[in-house]
């Protein structure tokens, strides 16, 4: 009896899912969507260049510096993939884990534009090289004309494979360091280390491209920004949001078991596959990890700020606006003054206000407020409404 215990236990645990295996399935399901959504975004043939308006010029020097960004961030590419990707695997016959790290970020990019997956509070400069965004293309996607934003492909979508390895080698030095010389310090302790250090570096690079008007964020709650009220506003959340992206990225890859694999890596040894199978899953566990860090700790949170933002603030020039919003469209810019519109895929929205004569408009009347239809399917299912007798 003792015996057949033992053996039904051992079977038990023998069973067990590594973690490796979980995290690779959840890496699958991000994968098959952002294929989807990108070949969606394709296919609707709404993946084209969006233009400054010709009635809003970009400056000759703001365009110079859009130009710069774009050719930086690919050279930028070109020093971590030799440095971390090929470099390694040319020595050893493997990828590393930074050189695994780079490429799950890579697809990482398709989550970048969904803060404005309900409403369009977030800005682009259209001087940026772009093709559009998709975010319309994603499942239950709310906000109208969102595939109108510029989003930088070269700067910011190639800046996925390698910035968000560089803040989060540099998070990873800041909790060494601080080890060093206190080596007293535990795990919360190296925490908020390497979130002082992210949030620290993500404020220092984002002025560099908020304040000059390289993207904007329009809808920010002013009271919990930097600037509030003026073009250049600068939301604190933001930083906080993605100090704890790049921290808890950063305790990722700080924190490795004896044979060196992260713990979404964990059941690897365990695998009666080939190597490259094996770097295959711990690729696929990777990108699942690291996508559902950015998912908790800033898509959702920016997602939801987003829809409780304050009114734009004046001045923002075509260049920024690119048609999501205001004079020139059929939507007033979101606001606490605006009911939020549901759109879809296929253009049908829901009742909507069309831009407000800001020189007219008084809180507490609805004089000159125009609305756009309702294009819908029928309320009633297509059902006749039946006459009564």
């Amino acid at each position: 009896m003792t015996d057949i215990a033992h053996e039904t236990v051992y079977s038990i645990q023998g069973r067990k899912t590594q973690p490796i295996k979980i995290w690779a399935v959840i890496g699958v399901a991000f994968l098959v969507l952002e294929i989807y959504v990108f070949s969606m975004w394709f296919i609707s043939g709404q993946a084209e260049r969006i233009f400054p308006p010709a009635d809003s010029p970009v400056p000759l020097w703001l365009d110079n510096l859009a130009m710069f960004f774009d050719i930086f961030s690919p050279v930028m590419l070109i020093v971590f993939f030799y440095t971390f990707v090929y470099k390694p695997w040319k020595q050893n016959g493997y990828i590393s884990s930074d050189g695994l790290i780079i490429l799950a970020f890579t697809p990482m990019y398709f989550q970048d534009p969904l803060i404005n997956y309900n409403t369009n509070w977030f800005l682009f400069n259209s001087a940026h090289f772009n093709l559009g965004v998709w975010v319309e293309q994603v499942p239950g996607a709310l906000a109208p004309n969102a595939h109108l934003l510029p989003e930088p492909i070269l700067t910011w979508g190639i800046a996925y494979i390698w910035n968000m390895l560089a803040i989060t080698l540099l998070a990873c030095w800041a909790m060494r360091i601080t080890k060093r010389y206190r080596p007293e310090t535990g795990s919360l302790g190296l925490l908020l280390v390497a979130l002082v250090a992210a949030g620290i570096v993500d404020i220092l690079m984002e002025l560099l491209f908020v304040r000059p008007g390289l993207y904007a964020y329009a809808g920010a709650i002013r009271s919990l920004s930097l600037w509030g009220g003026e073009t250049y506003q600068f939301p604190l959340y933001e930083m906080v949001a993605c100090a704890f992206l790049w921290g808890i990225c950063a305790q990722l890859r700080y924190y490795k078991d004896d044979k060196g694999f992260m713990w979404c890596e964990r059941g690897t040894e365990e695998l009666k596959n080939s190597r490259g199978t094996k770097t295959g899953l711990r690729l696929l566990a990777l990108h699942g990890c690291l996508n559902v860090i950015m998912l908790v700790t800033y898509t959702l949170p920016m997602q939801t700020f987003g829809m409780h933002g304050d009114p734009f603030p004046e001045g923002y020039p075509g260049y920024l606006l690119n048609g999501l919003c205001g004079n020139g469209t059929n939507y007033e810019c979101p606001g606490p003054h605006v009911p939020m519109p549901r759109g879809t895929p296929e253009g049908k929205y829901s009742i909507a206000i069309k831009p407000l004569d800001k020189s007219t408009f008084r809180p507490g009347s609805i004089e000159g407020i125009e609305v756009i239809p309702y294009t819908g399917p029928p309320l009633n299912n297509g059902a006749q409404d039946e006459q009564a007798p």
